[in-house]
This record gives C-alpha cells, sequence and structure tokens, in this order.
C-alpha cells in the first residue's frame, strides 16, 4: 500500500537539489550492481527513507514534507498569499454586514451592484474547482514502448526517463504525471520533470529515473538489518506504468456556495409551522474584482446550456432561496504568486527560485533530527537550526528587534527568510473601514 506524502509547492527533489543533497540517495535508490557504483556509498551519499520509523536517527522524506507543507502556509499566514499557485477548496468566510446592526441587506452595494467578499488568499488567479482529465498511460510494455529507460552516458546506469504520448490538448503546462492508479490526485504527482513539450500532436516528458522508483518500495518494514535501500542497477524497480492527466479549473462546477444559518423562506414566515432550524445553502459562481487583494463577487446562479452557447455552456442567474444576504460563504480558486519565467512562458514551474529558497530556509531550520551523514551539509542545516535568542557558556546573540518580531520563529533559518520576505516581497493587505 502506498502511502502519499503531503503536498507541497515545493517538490522534495527540487529542494534536494537547492540544499545539494545527491539526488539517487535522496530517493533511496542504491547502485551495488554497477562496477564502478553511481552515487557509491559515503559520508554524503547517506541513504534518505520515506517515514520516521524506517531510520530513527535521520530526517525522513515524510518529515520533510510536513516541514515544507508547513512552512509553505505559514508563510502564506503572513503575506497573504501562497508562494505559487494553490487550490483553496471551501474557504468559508463571514458576510460583509451592513453598517447598522439592526439592518438586514439584500446582497447588493450602495450602486447597485452585488457585493465583493474579501477571501482568505490574494494572488486569485481563477475562481473554480480543480478538475483533470485521463489523457493516457505510459508503459514500458507497450509496442514500441512509450515510457523508455535509457542509459545516456553508457555507465551502466539508466538515468533517463522518457515517455510520449499523443494528445489533443495544446496547453503542455496544464499536462502533468502521476503514479498510476488514484487518478491524478495531487499527493501523486511526479515532479519536477526535466522538460516536457507538444509536437506533432505527442506530448513527451522527460526526467531522471529515481523519480519512478516504485513508491511500493519505499514502505519496506524495518528488520533486523534494518531498511535496505532499493537497488536501481536495473530497471526492475522503477515504474512499468505512468499516467498523464490534464490538470485544469474547472469553471462548470460552483465556485461559491452561499449559508444561512437557518432557513427562512419568502416571504418571511412568523408563524408556528416555520422551519427554522434548518441551514439553508444555494451554490453559484464567482468573477474576480481584485486579484492581487484577493477580492471576488460571488454571483448566485446554476450552470445550464443555452441556446447561445450551447456548445460550453453558461451560468445563468438563479433567485436565492431567502429574502436577506447569506450569512456565511464558500469558495474554491485557484491562487498564489507565479515565477516571472512561468508568466513569460519559458517554463511550466510556478514557483520561483526566491520562493523555493526561502521555503528551503525555513523547513530546514525545523527539522530537528539529523540531516544525513555530508558534513558540509550537516553543518549547513545545524547553522539554520541555531535559535537566535540562545544564551548559553558557548555562544550568545545580540538580540535585535528584528530577530523578536520574526512571525516564523527565532531560529536562523527562519529569521533570514523573513529578512528576504520583509525587504523585498509585497503584502495583500487587511483594511477595516470603520
Amino acid at each position: 500500500m502506498i502511502i502519499p506524502l503531503p503536498y507541497t509547492l515545493l517538490p522534495l527533489f527540487r529542494y534536494a537539489q537547492i540544499m545539494g543533497v545527491p539526488p539517487l540517495p535522496f530517493a533511496q535508490g542504491v547502485t551495488p550492481g554497477i562496477d564502478p557504483m553511481i552515487f557509491p556509498d559515503g559520508e554524503c551519499s547517506s541513504v534518505w527513507f520515506q517515514h520516521d520509523w524506517q531510520n530513527f536517527d535521520q530526517v525522513s522524506r515524510e518529515q520533510l514534507a510536513e516541514a515544507i507543507r508547513d512552512a509553505e502556509y505559514d508563510i502564506a499566514g503572513v503575506v497573504g498569499y501562497f508562494p505559487a499557485p494553490q487550490w483553496v477548496a471551501q474557504d468559508e468566510r463571514m458576510w460583509t454586514r451592513p453598517y447598522l446592526r439592526e439592518a438586514f441587506s439584500d446582497g447588493y452595494d450602495v450602486r447597485g451592484l452585488y457585493k465583493e467578499i474579501d477571501v482568505r488568499y490574494g494572488k486569485i488567479i481563477q475562481t473554480g474547482r480543480r478538475a483533470v482529465t485521463y489523457v493516457g498511460t505510459a508503459s514500458t510494455a507497450d509496442a514500441p514502448p512509450t515510457l523508455a529507460y535509457t542509459d545516456d552516458d553508457a555507465d551502466g546506469y539508466y538515468e533517463t526517463a522518457s515517455l510520449i504520448l499523443p494528445t489533443a490538448f495544446t496547453d503542455v503546462c496544464e499536462l502533468k504525471l502521476y503514479v498510476p492508479g488514484f487518478g491524478g490526485a495531487l499527493e501523486y504527482e511526479i515532479r519536477p520533470v526535466r522538460s516536457k513539450s507538444i509536437s506533432g500532436g505527442n506530448v513527451t516528458f522527460v526526467l531522471w529515473s529515481w523519480q519512478l522508483i516504485d513508491p511500493n518500495l519505499y514502505e519496506a518494514f524495518p528488520t533486523e538489518i534494518g531498511v535496505e535501500a532499493v537497488d536501481v542497477s536495473t530497471t526492475t524497480n522503477f515504474l512499468t506504468d505512468v499516467e498523464v492527466y490534464r490538470e485544469y479549473v474547472d469553471t462548470t462546477q460552483p465556485a461559491v456556495q452561499f449559508l444561512w444559518d437557518h432557513l427562512v423562506p419568502c416571504p418571511s414566515c412568523g408563524g408556528s409551522g416555520c422551519e427554522i432550524c434548518t441551514p439553508g445553502s444555494q451554490y453559484g459562481c464567482a468573477t474576480i474584482r481584485n486579484g492581487e487583494g484577493g477580492v471576488i463577487v460571488p454571483l448566485p446562479a446554476t450552470f445550464q446550456e443555452t441556446p447561445e452557447r450551447d456548445d460550453v455552456g453558461a451560468w445563468v442567474f438563479a433567485e436565492p432561496p431567502v429574502c436577506r444576504e447569506p450569512d456565511r460563504l464558500k469558495a474554491w480558486y485557484y491562487s498564489g504568486d507565479i515565477s516571472p519565467e512561468y508568466a513569460q512562458g519559458r517554463s511550466c514551474d510556478p514557483l520561483s527560485y526566491e520562493w523555493a529558497k526561502i521555503i528551503a530556509l525555513i523547513a530546514t531550520a525545523r527539522l530537528e533530527r539529523p540531516f544525513c551523514g555530508c558534513g558540509n551539509i550537516e553543518a549547513l542545516a545545524q547553522d539554520l537550526r541555531t535559535d537566535l535568542t540562545l544564551v548559553s557558556r558557548e555562544s550568545s546573540y545580540f538580540l535585535t528587534q528584528e530577530v523578536q518580531n520574526c512571525p516564523f520563529g527565532t531560529r536562523k533559518g527562519e529569521v533570514m527568510a523573513w529578512r528576504r520576505i520583509a525587504k523585498a516581497t509585497p503584502r495583500k493587505i487587511k483594511a477595516v473601514l470603520v
């Protein structure tokens, strides 16, 4: 049984690249059947394992993923948006109340337009829900193989994995790889890829073979001799099938849900037999009024085909079930910062190097267990973990206001990340009018 790691905006293999961790040992792979060995046993080739219980004396990939995810959400809590696009589901917000506490409103502002709602996260790219469409499965068993492992430098190790599949889609950045059998769930995406392109109606992916080690092998139980690494001297322990899905925002699904604490039909019922303890709800769509600030305009509507647009359908107005504005709202949207390379169409990775570095600094500072056997990498990790408020016989630090006010913590890596954010990162401003 495959136990997925938490989904992170910073892929684990990109974190390893930033920190200088050798990729094959990081992927739990070894090559004892190749002479000379690739990434041979040594201090800087300590094998990483999937879970803490497989090796109690070293950081696991699971613990690392949790630290990265926590860092990403902490960053979003401080600046008001995610460092890369994130799918936000069921973001529940209180509806904007009228100035007079005793007054009710019909959901319109003073200009007669539908009210805007400030959602939790800014830099909204699109309102709607995540959806995936199956493109195909690449397999080593196809004739000819649609998934192939190759030894490009003739050293005995098949370091490159490539696949090619036909597709009718034209946006290559929407096409992504997944472990087979899980319907394109976020946690099972295989990333980052070295390259991907569409040509002649086919999509081609190229990535490192250690990214396709069979994840079932990561779940091995410890024995009296410990947990063995995965032998990738041949392609036997690599995945034989990989699924490709198109990931996109499904605008045919409701982007908002209006919620009433109790359902009182129109006109208001004030006598016996009134239904008062049943919560009311209605779905709808939403437009973006201020993407940077995270402001949307929710609209009560239903999706249906229309004579004018029977090919794709459209959202049409639907009468609310209650004669007053809702009490709360749930929203679905896709939001986050994007890198200049992604915005210019030069890369399909929306996470910029600056944000990736900031996430890596915070996550490393919070990892308590030994990092790995490599002296240089472990020394860097220990340095980032240093508590700058520590006072002892061996060392002490000048406690500045910057350290005291750091929202992430007082460890060196957290403070270094905060310095980068405070000096160069715009934030989502929360304003309250009285």
